[in-house]
C-alpha cells in the first residue's frame, strides 16, 4: 500500500491524537517484535487505518503500555492487544514482498537493485508470514498478478481497480460477516488504486507506463470525480457498521485526511 490514507490530525482533540499515534506504534512495535527490527521500515499510514477499524469493530479491552521507541528515544504508548496487529503486520510483509517481486521483473536501475539486495530478507520474513496467517497470503499475493492481467485488456475503468479493491474489502471483512465492512475495504482501495494511478501521471507517461489518466478525457475535475465516487461509497458503508470506538477518528481520515491528499495530488 501506500500510505495515502491519513487522517487530518490538526482536526482531532489531543485524545484521538493520542489514540492515532499510539494506533501506529502499536503496529510499528508488532512488526519489530514478528519480524525483526529492519520491517518497521515499511510501515505506513494505509495500514494504520486498516487497524483503526479493526480495533473500532473489536469487544476487547484495549491496554495502554509504554515502550521506549529507538526512533524517537523516548517511551511512547502502544496497545496491548497484540493478536490484531500480528495479522496486520503479516499483511505489511506479503504486501512489501510482493511489491519487490513485481520490481524484480518490472523495474529497472536502482529500484531493481534495490529489490535484489532486499529481496532475500523480505523472503525468509514472507515464509513466516505465510506459515502463520496463511489465509491472508491467499489474498494478498495474488493480487498484483490480477491487476497487471484487469490493466491488460479491460472495458471500463471500474473494471481496473477491482483487483486491488476485492484484497482491500477481503482484508477489511477477515474474520467479520458484516457486508459493510467488505464494502468500506473495497471502496478505500479503489480510492487507494486510482489515487495512486493520479500520482503517478507524470512518471508513467515519461516512462511509457500504463495509467488509466492518461486519456485526454481524464482532465483534472473528471479524476476528482472518480476518486470522490469511490470516497463517497466507503463513507456511506462505514455509516452502516456498528463501531464500538474510535468513530471519530476513522471519520476524521474518511471525510478530511483523503479528501486533502486527493486533492493535493490531482493541482500538483
Amino acid at each position: 500500500m501506500f500510505g495515502y490514507i491519513k487522517a487530518n490530525l490538526p482536526m482531532l482533540d489531543d485524545e484521538d491524537r493520542q489514540v492515532y499515534k499510539s494506533t501506529y506504534c502499536s503496529l510499528c512495535r508488532a512488526l519489530g517484535k514478528s519480524y525483526g527490527f529492519f520491517t518497521k521500515f515499511i510501515l505506513n499510514y494505509d495500514l494504520t487505518f486498516l487497524a483503526l477499524v479493526k480495533l473500532a469493530l473489536s469487544d476487547r479491552e484495549l491496554k495502554e503500555e509504554f515502550v521506549f521507541c529507538p526512533f524517537k528515544c523516548k517511551k511512547c504508548s502502544v496497545f496491548s492487544d497484540e493478536e490484531i496487529f500480528r495479522q496486520i503486520a503479516c499483511v505489511s510483509i506479503l504486501l512489501t514482498y510482493a511489491k519487490i517481486k513485481d520490481n524484480l521483473s518490472d523495474e529497472k536501475g536502482f529500484k531493481k537493485m534495490l529489490s535484489i539486495v532486499i529481496y532475500p530478507y523480505f523472503f525468509l520474513k514472507y515464509r513466516k508470514a505465510r506459515r502463520e496467517y496463511p489465509e491472508l497470503e491467499k489474498i494478498v499475493m495474488p493480487v498484483i498478478p490480477l491487476q497487471k492481467k484487469a490493466e491488460s485488456g479491460y472495458t471500463c475503468i471500474d473494471e481496473l481497480a477491482h483487483p486491488t479493491a476485492d484484497a482491500l474489502g477481503n482484508l477489511f471483512s477477515f474474520g467479520c460477516t458484516d457486508d459493510n465492512i467488505y464494502k468500506l475495504g473495497y471502496f478505500i482501495g479503489r480510492w487507494v488504486y486510482f489515487t495512486d494511478a493520479a500520482d503517478d501521471r507524470a512518471e508513467d507517461k515519461n516512462n511509457g507506463r500504463f495509467n488509466p489518466f492518461l486519456s485526454e478525457e481524464f482532465t483534472d475535475e473528471r479524476i476528482l470525480e472518480v476518486l470522490n465516487f469511490s470516497l463517497s461509497e466507503a463513507i456511506c458503508a462505514f455509516d452502516e457498521i456498528t463501531v464500538k470506538r474510535y468513530k471519530k477518528i476513522i471519520e476524521n481520515i474518511l471525510l478530511i485526511g483523503t479528501g486533502c491528499v486527493q486533492n493535493s495530488i490531482v493541482k500538483r
